[in-house]
């Protein structure tokens, strides 16, 4: 039974995936927009299977992705009530095409009115209820409870912030806890827990600059189709849950971009979709097991793609080009510009503070053990102190009061000693003196460099790289 469900469901999802080729195909040579790249779409979508890998034809995501793009392509042809319809239907699939539905809205508003946008919404909606309803009568209690587990699970591994914390543990032995819940593998703790509540914050401020700007904007159908991938993008990019399969979503979405912004987005997704079958799923049970390394980097150069194409198709190009423009040519903006911008030293001050801060956050991390040569050096600074040693630990058998580690020179021991006797045998008795000494040279640099070259900018540049 088990290779019969595997053989029906491999060959849907084939011929889904054929029909989300027929779709870009088709939209990306008759949609009524200028700057569409039919070449480089069609090429994306043909090579996809091998891009993605087997996680395309093992996950269903395919369907919701090939209703939303066919939403999005009908939209652009200005039949919004259809467009409506199909996007319920996909809503109604996955939930995650709703963060296109704002942008239809905002489009029949633009339009025709405030109610016409009052009619595509209640079609989408209406739709969605229709599909859903049969479950809900049934099951509330299962319908209800998909959605608040939703909202309320961890951090995933795979997300933008793990991926920063897998990074971290190999570079530093940040400490990780890997837990399943919620049919996923998560890491557990207050910091993972912050990033978490971090990286919604950020999906949802994206998601209302995405919203707000196209609700601005003139609402032309190349809006339309840069706004929707935008939309899908920032919501993968930036949530706490971030599966293998996500990517697919944007599939027949990305390669209808129009313009040069359309074709740096393609490339991105090339990226994404790459940088995903480097680590899923050969690699995937060594990064839940922290072994790998590779697969630790290999995880964070798609997430940073991603987060990259989700601000490629937010950023306002079109002012930015012009404010270049300006300042190229005009003196006058220039001059306002630069009164505008902080001075070098109002800038290092900033850098100061923003470096103390991170230093003091981390002060504690790992949680009550050493990290690389304080083994050696704490240990050294607790005999000198006449503290207890830990067995096994290095100079656990040394003479107290005097210095066990005569191969390196006595005065950081002796800073770690003295912040020890005051602070106590804890992380801030071992750790402040290199807070110290980091921030003093900060300002060392930043003196030496201004007093040789006389320019404060480079100045502040090489403070910010130590």
């Amino acid at each position: 039974e088990d290779a019969a469900y595997t053989g029906t469901f491999l060959s849907l999802m084939l011929g889904v995936g054929i029909l989300v080729t027929v779709l870009v195909t088709v939209a990306v040579r008759h949609l009524p927009v200028p700057g569409l790249h039919p070449r480089a779409a069609i090429v994306l979508v043909a090579v996809s299977p091998l891009l993605v890998g087997p996680v395309m034809t093992s996950r269903f995501d395919l369907w919701p992705a090939l209703l939303a793009g066919l939403a999005i392509a009908i939209a652009a042809t200005g039949r919004l009530r259809i467009a409506a319809i199909v996007l319920g239907l996909a809503i109604a699939t996955k939930a995650w095409p709703a963060v296109i539905l704002p942008i239809l809205v905002a489009a029949a508003w633009r339009r025709a009115g405030r109610r016409a946008a009052v009619v595509v919404l209640l079609l989408a909606v209406a739709t969605a209820a229709l599909v859903l309803a049969p479950f809900l009568v049934l099951a509330p209690g299962g319908v209800i409870a998909t959605l608040t587990e939703q909202l309320s699970r961890p951090l995933q591994v795979e997300s933008l912030g793990a991926s920063l914390l897998f990074v971290t543990h190999f570079l530093i032995g940040l400490p990780l806890s890997v837990v399943s819940s919620f049919g996923s593998q998560n890491i557990d703790g207050e910091l993972a827990s912050a990033l978490a509540i971090g990286s919604s914050l950020a999906m949802g401020v994206g998601l209302a600059i995405v919203w707000v700007r196209f609700a601005r904007s003139a609402g032309d159908a190349a809006r339309l189709l840069t706004a929707a991938a935008a939309a899908v993008a920032v919501y993968i990019a930036f949530g706490k849950v971030l599966s293998p399969q996500y990517v697919i979503w944007l599939l027949p979405i990305v390669p209808l971009v129009p313009g040069r912004r359309g074709l740096v987005a393609i490339g991105l997704y090339a990226i994404v979709l790459l940088a995903t079958v480097g680590y899923f799923p050969s690699g995937y049970q060594a990064l839940v097991e922290q072994r790998d390394v590779h697969v630790a980097w290999s995880l964070l150069v798609r997430n940073v793609a991603l987060a990259a194409l989700a601000i490629e198709l937010i950023v306002p190009w079109e002012r930015v080009g012009a404010w270049v423009d300006a300042l190229r040519t005009d003196p006058a903006a220039r001059a306002r510009l630069a009164a505008r911008v902080p001075s070098p030293g109002t800038l290092f001050v900033l850098l100061f503070v923003a470096s103390l801060l991170i230093r003091a956050l981390w002060l504690a991390k790992p949680d009550g053990s050493l990290i690389f040569d304080e083994t050696y050096y704490v240990n050294a600074a607790r005999v000198i102190n006449g503290f207890a040693v830990p067995e096994q630990a290095p100079y656990a058998t040394a003479t107290p009061f005097l210095d066990p580690n005569m191969e390196h020179p006595p005065l950081g021991k002796a800073l770690i000693a003295l912040s020890m006797s005051i602070f106590g045998d804890q992380a801030i008795g071992w750790r402040l003196p290199s807070i110290a000494t980091g921030m003093l040279s900060i300002v060392a640099l930043w003196s030496i460099v201004n007093v040789l070259t006389r320019r404060p900018w480079i100045a502040l540049l090489a403070a910010t790289l130590l």
